[in-house]
């Protein structure tokens, strides 16, 4: 199915439950990313528990992601933590 059906058939299938709008977004969202990983498992022959952030920014966005940018990324997580 291609992806305008999916979306389709995604919200043919939450319309038919009483969930919070906010609740809504984020499932559909959910359904999107999962479509999305699973393409990305299929083409590449790598499963889903196996991707980083690094290969998924490298296959889905198609740049180059350094080590440094990962080492850099970190830092800013630790210095949040310091805070």
């Amino acid at each position: 199915m291609n992806e305008q059906l999916e979306k389709l058939h995604d919200e043919a299938l939450l319309s038919q439950f009483k969930i919070d709008k906010q609740l809504k977004i984020t499932i559909s969202l959910t359904m999107v990313i999962q479509r999305q990983l699973a393409l990305l498992a299929q083409k590449t022959g790598t499963p889903v528990e196996q991707m980083c952030r690094k290969f998924i920014l490298e296959n889905l966005a198609n740049v180059d992601v350094s080590d440094k940018q990962v080492d850099n990324a970190a830092l800013v997580v630790q210095r949040v933590l310091k805070k």
